[in-house]
This record gives structure tokens, C-alpha cells and sequence, in this order.
């Protein structure tokens, strides 16, 4: 078995696959494991809020007006329907590709070309979305993708494979 090697100001991998078998084996209700980037962990805690808001007002009658109106220039005139991202993936893709085109409210089938995307700035979102998940998306297979509802399905299935090999390497401790 390989040395392991101390992050800076935390767990070694051995140490955090031990703590995260005590985490599952824990008779919490509910164990809270998260080892996504903090942008992704926001976006997720944003529609956990935007769920909770939602639920106060329907529970106490109660109108809330929520400003988050994102800045940019307004969606241009596809041949797509806009359909809003809901998945916590999405809502972080379409900020970015929003950063990156300078648009706001980008929908989930905007194809990124029809937008005015183009090489050079796809490169520019191929790293941020490196920065943000984690992940590398080549380019031939973003140009292949094309929309933030393909990205984000692939990147989510990147994640899950991740969790999955987490999961096999901490039934092997145990």
C-alpha cells in the first residue's frame, strides 16, 4: 500500500476512508458525507433553501419575493423552448455558461454554439467547470454534448461512479 500522503490542514486518504466507514456505520438518522466543491455544495444548499422558503410561504400565506434576478444580457431568440435548470448540476452549469456567454437565464436545451459559444470561450468554460466539479470534460465530448442538461447528466454520472468506487474502497476496509 502506497505512503499516505497528508493534505494540507487535513485527513490522510487513510484516515478519511476510516472516518467516512464510522460515518456510515454511525446510527445518525441522516450521515451528511460531502465531498463535492464548495460552488456545487452552494448551488445545492441554494435549492434547499429555495424549497424551504417556498414551503414557509405556502404553510403561513405568507407572498415572499425572492430578488435573484441574474445579471446579463437576456436569452436570445432559439428555436429551443426554455426550460429552467432544476437539478443543483444544472443550476450550477447554467451559471456558469451564463459567466462565460454573458447571458442570463440560460435554459437546460440552449445548445452552447446557438449562444455564440465558440472554441475559444469553451475553453474557458471547460475550466471553470474543472474548478467547480471537479471533473474534466474533453472538448470533443462537450462539442458532442452541446446543452447543459447533457453536461450536467454526464458530470453527474461522473460523481456517482466516484461515490460508487468510494463505496468499494470502504467496503474493503471493513
Amino acid at each position: 500500500e502506497p505512503r499516505p500522503e497528508p493534505l494540507n490542514r487535513g485527513l490522510t486518504e487513510r484516515q478519511g476512508r476510516q472516518w467516512f466507514m464510522r460515518c456510515l456505520a454511525a446510527p445518525l438518522r441522516t450521515p451528511v458525507i460531502s465531498m463535492l466543491v464548495p460552488q456545487y455544495y452552494a448551488e445545492v444548499l441554494r435549492q434547499q433553501a429555495d424549497t424551504a422558503i417556498k414551503r414557509f410561504a405556502a404553510e403561513s400565506g405568507t407572498q415572499v419575493v425572492v430578488d435573484d434576478v441574474p445579471a446579463g444580457k437576456p436569452r436570445p431568440d432559439l428555436d429551443t423552448p426554455y426550460k429552467a435548470p432544476e437539478r443543483p448540476m444544472e443550476r450550477l452549469l447554467a451559471m456558469l455558461w451564463s459567466e462565460n456567454l454573458g447571458y442570463a437565464n440560460l435554459g437546460i436545451h440552449d445548445r452552447y454554439a446557438d449562444l455564440g459559444g465558440d472554441e475559444t470561450s469553451a475553453l474557458d468554460l471547460l475550466w471553470q467547470i474543472h474548478l467547480s466539479t471537479g471533473f474534466d470534460m474533453p472538448m470533443a465530448l462537450f462539442c458532442e454534448l452541446q446543452t447543459i442538461e447533457k453536461c450536467g447528466e454526464h458530470l453527474w454520472r461522473k460523481e456517482l461512479k466516484e461515490l460508487r468506487k468510494l463505496q468499494i474502497e470502504a467496503d474493503n476496509l471493513g
